[in-house]
């Protein structure tokens, strides 16, 4: 019957502090905190060992929970030693024998953050390190993220070969960017089930509206919702705002080296920087997945049609939170007239009043609620999609 460990490589979530992961998994272990440094070394650490599937897979998924990624390895076989270590998530993972080091014993602490329940405690510490593990690693993130960089420069380099072709191939290569970054952009959204949840804001603005205008009692609520919207899109407009000036950048640097600038020594100039720029930013965005790569890279280029997008959307919610109204109204009016004495032919008639009625317009002007929080609302969902600073999946 097989077994299993237990392996920690030092991989957290993206969202939680290394530092204090470190620190509780140290106290955990009954480890010095002086030491918990050491547990984010690159080398990997069998913290559980002769377990169960079951009870391996339970406990891969309390510490996944708690925001610590593990691998877990068959141990050993019944009456042999295993020759090449199964492991059973993530699949994607080099297998690889680890050699093992006498077990400590250890405690779990009361702290609910690392702890886990009764069945699933740890009992021991098996700290393991395998350099070559290591350096395998290490040398296929460099291939991968190496082999994403020449993707992101192949691309910059074909808009470069495209916008000399002539001013009016500069501009048509830049509306097919624009296409083609806001095709790639609708299929990352479906493809990653965002659509989903973009839609689910745009319907609560909706009804949110809806209820307000049926009860204005509520009112307070919807300005409260709609100032926490606009907020939340200035802020995703900011982020946008130097993606939008190096979209412009790159843009302008073409246009010039190609189209501009005469002299040689220019256009040498600016070849150099316009492929410095593109080095940069592929490197900066090589160790996310190519998909987030390249769903990073469409927003950039979108992001200056974006930005105005956002702007106008904030000022015409602006313009539209609530509506006024003219309305013109027919009223009758009755006025008391008095006529004097007169002679009508022979006959003498005396003074007396009579009433005259007139139609009067008069116009009355009503404020309700208008259209100004849906509009912020569902931008605002829609552009949470786009926003350059919000954290993506690596590998």
């Amino acid at each position: 019957m097989s077994t299993y460990k237990i392996i920690f490589r030092g991989k957290i979530a993206p969202e939680k502090d290394q530092n204090k992961i470190g620190k509780a998994l140290a106290r955990f272990l009954k480890l010095p905190e002086s030491k918990a440094h050491l547990l984010f070394d690159g080398r990997a650490y069998a913290i559980k060992k002769n377990l169960e599937r079951e009870k391996a897979e339970l406990i891969q998924k309390k510490l996944k929970s708690a925001g610590i990624y593990t691998e877990c390895k068959v141990e050993k076989l019944k009456g042999k030693t295993a020759q090449q270590p199964t492991e059973l998530t993530p699949k994607n993972t080099t297998s690889h024998q680890l050699d093992t080091q006498p077990h400590v014993s250890c405690e779990s602490n009361n702290d609910s953050k690392t702890s886990l329940n009764a069945h699933t405690q740890f009992s021991d510490q098996d700290v393991v390190a395998s350099n070559k593990d290591v350096a395998e690693e290490k040398q296929d993130k460099s291939a991968i993220e190496g082999a994403r960089v020449l993707v992101y420069v192949g691309i910059f380099s074909a808009l470069f070969y495209f916008t000399g072709k002539g001013e009016q191939a500069f501009f048509i290569t830049i509306a097919a960017t624009l296409l083609l970054s806001f095709m790639y952009f609708a299929y990352y959204i479906y493809s990653e089930k965002k659509l989903k949840q973009m839609l689910k804001g745009v319907v609560l603005s909706l009804v949110l509206l809806a209820v307000c205008m049926a009860f204005p009692i509520l009112l307070p609520i919807l300005i409260v919702y709609t100032l926490y919207q606009l907020k939340s899109l200035w802020d995703i407009f900011k982020s946008l705002q130097t993606q939008a000036w190096l979209s412009v950048s790159v843009w302008a640097t073409l246009y010039l080296y190609h189209y501009y600038i005469e002299l040689d020594y220019g256009k040498y100039a600016l070849a150099g920087i316009f492929f410095i720029t593109v080095l940069g930013y592929s490197g900066n965005i090589m160790e996310h997945r190519l998909k987030d790569g390249l769903m990073k890279l469409s927003v950039m280029m979108l992001s200056m049609p974006l930005c105005l997008i956002l702007l106008a959307s904030i000022v015409s919610g602006l313009r539209n939170l609530l509506q006024t109204t003219l309305t013109n109204i027919l009223s009758p009016v009755t006025t008391t007239q008095t006529v004097a004495s007169h002679m009508r032919g022979d006959t003498f008639i005396n003074s007396y009043t009579r009433d005259i009625t007139k139609e009067v317009t008069s116009t009355v002007s009503t404020t309700s609620l208008g259209s100004g929080s849906a509009i912020i609302g569902s931008t605002n969902s829609i552009a949470k999609a786009v926003d350059s600073d919000s954290k993506k999946q690596r590998e």
